[in-house]
């Protein structure tokens, strides 16, 4: 009943709406879901209510995803093979087109390529920078500041450094 009570599609693996956290227990093939799936995907939507509660509604799409998937999972060799292709033929989007409203009109493939690409993004952040500045980050937007300005403050970056720098962080 996961799919009919969100009105989500099928590869949506949980969801927080504001106000609650909803996950299946039930997985696409009919058999129930492992617990440290279970545990995982809650994990990650936990992380969004932290990322709410800390700074409302203005984070961008692509770091309150990227952080909630790089709390929950490292960066695999896989995940930085598929985006390096997809870098080489120049499909990474701008980090200012990974806001929320214009992702709607992404298909199920560029949503997996945005959810990999906020990861990577996230995870760099993360390594070069460390986890208090990740939550500095996290405060500027709190406190009004605009998500590129704030990322100026913070990490030094702007929109475009930040995607040249993560760049060379998936690899050659």
């Amino acid at each position: 009943g996961f799919m009919e009570a969100t009105q989500m599609k099928e590869h949506v693996g949980a969801i927080y709406d504001g106000t609650k956290i909803r996950c299946p227990v039930i997985g696409p093939d009919g058999s129930s879901l492992p617990l440290d799936e279970m545990q995982r995907r809650l994990h990650h939507e936990y992380v969004h209510v932290v990322v709410r509660h800390i700074a409302h509604d203005g984070v961008p799409w692509w770091f309150n995803e990227g952080i909630a998937v790089a709390l929950t999972l490292d960066l695999s060799d896989k995940d930085r093979d598929y985006l390096r292709q997809a870098r080489d033929r120049g499909a990474l989007f701008d980090l200012s087109d990974l806001v929320e409203g214009q992702l709607t009109r992404l298909d199920k493939d560029q949503l997996f390529l945005a959810y990999r690409q906020s990861h990577a993004t996230v995870c760099y952040l993360k390594d070069r920078f460390g986890t208090r500045r990740l939550a500095q980050y996290l405060r500027e937007i709190a406190d009004g500041t605009e998500a590129e300005t704030a990322s100026k403050r913070v990490f030094r970056q702007s929109y475009k450094t930040l995607q040249l720098e993560t760049a060379d962080y998936i690899g050659k």
